[in-house]
C-alpha cells in the first residue's frame, strides 16, 4: 500500500487507473517488492482510500505517516536529492467540487435531511420533493437575461424550503439525537445564513474547511481548495517536502499560518 501510494503521486493518478497499471508493469510490481510477475489486481480501489483513512490526520503532522512515505521516496533517489539550493514555490491544491452555487448547496442540504429523517425515523408532513425538482429547472440558465428573475425566485424558494425543514427535524431531535447530529446540522444552518459578503464562507458540505482564492486568469478567476506549499531541488526537480495551509496566507511566516 506504501508503494501505491508513491506511484499515485508523480502523473496524479486516480486509485483506478493506477491499479489498472500495476498490473501490466513489471516495473511498479517490483517496486512494490513482489518477486513473481502478478496478473490479478493488488487491490480493490476502494482499498486506497481505506489505508490513507486509517493514516487519519496523524499522517499530516509532524514526523506523520504520510511524511515517512515522502522520506523514503526521497531517500530511493540517493545523491541525486542531495542539493545545496531547493526551489520554493505555492499553489492551490483543488479539491472536487463544483462551482458552489447556492441553490445546488440548498439542494444538498435538502438531500442530506431527508435521508437524517429516515435514519432517525422521523416523519415528515412535506418533503417538497417535487417542488426542489421544479425549482431545480428554473436555477438552469441563470445568466440568460430572460431566466434571470426566475432564477432568483428559485434558490430563495430552495433557501426557504431547506431552512423549514432544518427546523422541523430539529424540532422532532430528541437530546441524544441532537446531540449526535450536532455537527452537521451546525454546518447547514452556517451555511443557510452565511450572506455573499461574508468572510469564512462554507463552500462544499463534504469539504467545508476549502475556501476560495482569485487567480485573476480569464479561463479560471477562482479555484476553491486549499493553499499548499511545495520545496523541491533546483536540477534534478526532486519533491523534497510539500505543506497545506489551513487558511489562505500571502505570506505564512509573517502571518503564523499554521500548515
Amino acid at each position: 500500500m506504501v508503494g501505491l501510494s508513491i506511484l499515485k503521486h508523480p502523473e496524479d493518478l486516480s486509485d483506478e487507473v493506477l491499479i489498472d497499471r500495476w498490473v501490466r508493469d513489471p516495473y511498479q510490481q517490483v517496486f512494490c517488492g513482489e518477486t513473481a510477475f502478478e496478473w490479478e489486481f493488488p487491490c480493490d480501489p476502494s482499498d486506497m482510500t481505506d489505508f490513507r483513512k486509517r493514516i487519519g490526520s496523524a499522517g499530516f503532522a509532524p514526523r506523520g505517516h504520510v511524511e515517512k512515505i515522502l522520506s523514503v521516496s526521497i531517500a530511493l533517489r540517493g545523491e541525486s536529492a542531495i542539493e545545496e539550493e531547493m526551489c520554493v514555490d505555492t499553489t492551490v491544491q483543488e479539491k472536487s467540487s463544483t462551482f458552489p452555487t447556492d441553490a445546488k448547496q440548498y439542494r444538498k442540504i435538502h438531500g442530506h435531511l431527508l435521508k437524517l429523517a429516515r435514519a432517525e425515523g422521523i416523519n415528515l408532513p412535506r418533503t417538497h420533493k417535487k417542488e426542489v425538482k421544479q425549482l431545480k429547472q428554473h436555477t438552469r440558465f441563470v445568466s440568460h437575461p430572460r431566466n434571470r428573475k426566475k432564477a432568483r425566485r428559485a434558490v430563495k424558494q430552495l433557501k426557504t424550503i431547506a431552512g423549514r425543514l432544518l427546523r422541523k427535524i430539529q424540532r422532532q431531535l430528541n437530546e441524544a439525537q441532537q446531540q449526535k447530529h450536532h455537527k452537521t446540522l451546525s454546518l447547514y444552518q452556517r451555511l443557510l445564513k452565511q450572506k455573499r459578503g461574508d468572510k469564512n464562507k462554507v463552500y462544499s458540505l463534504h469539504e467545508s474547511h476549502i475556501y476560495c482564492m482569485s487567480k485573476g486568469k480569464d479561463h479560471k478567476k477562482y479555484e476553491f481548495g486549499t493553499k499548499a506549499s511545495v520545496a523541491k531541488t533546483r536540477d534534478p526537480n526532486i519533491l523534497i517536502g510539500a505543506l497545506a495551509f489551513e487558511k489562505n496566507c500571502y505570506a505564512a511566516m509573517k502571518h503564523g499560518c499554521n500548515p
